[in-house]
């Protein structure tokens, strides 16, 4: 993915290079002038949040949250925007309220409504974890982001 923002640079090797990268991307975009599309940044999300277990935890089921949209740059070095979820605790309907996403340098996942994840960088997708390694074993929300690059274009 990295690879087909920047050309021929090496591949991002930490969460902090591919979100620059992306934000790069951004930033070479031209302004198009009108009722143009300005250049955005794609994303898929998708977050497990556990069950809670132990001595005075609630009785809360696990939750697979999927989220999509569109990020555009914050500040100098980060990427935000909302996007739309669906939750399994609501049979995937389509949530009426939206999330906000937050990639920031040099390694943190901020997503409304959840603690903020440190991230780390496989293949191109950011796994963003709350507790411990990103292990299946380890306790606490996980999360997985994908991202693409979406040029700026004139409407017609």
């Amino acid at each position: 993915m990295a690879r087909s923002v920047v050309g021929v640079r090496k591949q991002s090797e930490t969460p902090a290079e591919l979100i620059q990268d992306y934000v790069d991307f951004l930033n070479s975009q031209p302004a198009v002038q009108g009722s143009g599309t300005p250049a955005s940044v794609g994303f898929q999300m998708t977050q497990h949040v556990p069950a809670e277990y132990g001595p005075g935890a609630s009785d809360k089921k696990p939750e697979i949250i999927y989220s999509w949209g569109v990020l555009h740059r914050v500040g100098t070095h980060s990427l935000g925007g909302w996007g739309t979820r669906q939750s399994s605790n609501s049979g995937f309907a389509q949530a009426t309220d939206g999330v906000y996403v937050q990639l920031d340098q040099p390694d943190t996942l901020n997503v409304s409504g959840a603690s903020p994840m440190k991230l780390t960088l496989h293949h191109d997708v950011l796994i963003g974890s709350t507790l411990g390694p990103t292990e299946s074993t380890s306790p606490g929300s996980v999360a997985t982001v994908m991202l693409w690059a979406i040029p700026a274009s004139a409407v017609r």
